[in-house]
């Protein structure tokens, strides 16, 4: 059983190694070796070169700097306060026109009552 457990394991790991490398760009291949390189060893040298991979990429991964967050909260975001400050302009708008409305409607209804009293 123990020795069945440790192919499952060395398989996962050929075939993950395999897959994580073939499924990486060409810009951020590690250690400056090319894909096809790197393929290479995960294919012709299964656990070492899959083992390798891993290894690189992880240390790879964590050398680079982290790259700063582009996101800003909304209040400084110019962007989105333009469309925040049109979304009140028209509001007010809406809310402007819906009441000259009801005036009108109002005016209306006196004109009215006032023809049928006399």
């Amino acid at each position: 059983m123990p020795r069945l457990l440790l192919v499952f394991f060395a398989l996962a790991l050929y075939i993950s190694g395999f897959v994580h490398c073939s499924m990486t760009s060409k810009e951020l291949m590690p250690s400056r070796l090319p894909k096809w390189v790197w393929l290479a060893l995960t294919i012709c040298v299964p656990l070492i070169g899959s083992a390798l991979w891993f290894f690189v990429v992880y240390n790879h991964s964590r050398r680079q700097p982290k790259k700063e967050s582009k996101d800003i909260a909304p209040d400084d975001d110019p962007d989105f306060l333009a469309k925040l400050d049109n979304y009140q302009q028209f509001y007010e708008w809406e809310r402007s026109r819906k009441e000259e409305q009801d005036k009108d409607d109002k005016d209306d209804d006196k004109q009215e009552d006032s023809r049928g009293e006399k």
